[in-house]
């Protein structure tokens, strides 16, 4: 039997998608980075996620995103692309997710 979401009330979902977000970055704060090599992971097939991320930035169907893989303890991907703020013109931040506010 599948779970009834229907009344759960939409505003919810950002929340914990933030939550989650944030416990994220707070994980990944203390994890040293790696080149994917090491970890057993192929830079060329990773470019491919900031290739499909950046399609969907020149589409318009995202502004912006942070994309993060771990793997056996070391980040070997971070890369963030396009924008915050599309009005304000305000870019993606390239450092480190933060949990504080900027």
């Amino acid at each position: 039997m599948r779970p009834n979401f229907a009344g759960l009330d939409r505003k919810i979902i950002p929340v914990l998608l933030g939550f989650l977000v944030l416990q994220v970055c707070g994980f990944a704060q203390d994890l040293p980075t790696g080149k994917p090599e090491s970890v057993g992971l192929s830079a060329e097939r990773l470019e491919r996620i900031g290739t499909s991320v950046q399609r969907d930035i020149d589409d318009k169907r995202i502004a912006g995103a942070v994309t993060l893989v771990i793997r056996h303890g070391h980040i070997a991907w971070f890369k963030s692309q396009g924008m915050m703020d599309r009005e304000a013109a305000k870019p993606m931040r390239p450092t480190r997710c933060s949990a504080s506010a900027p």
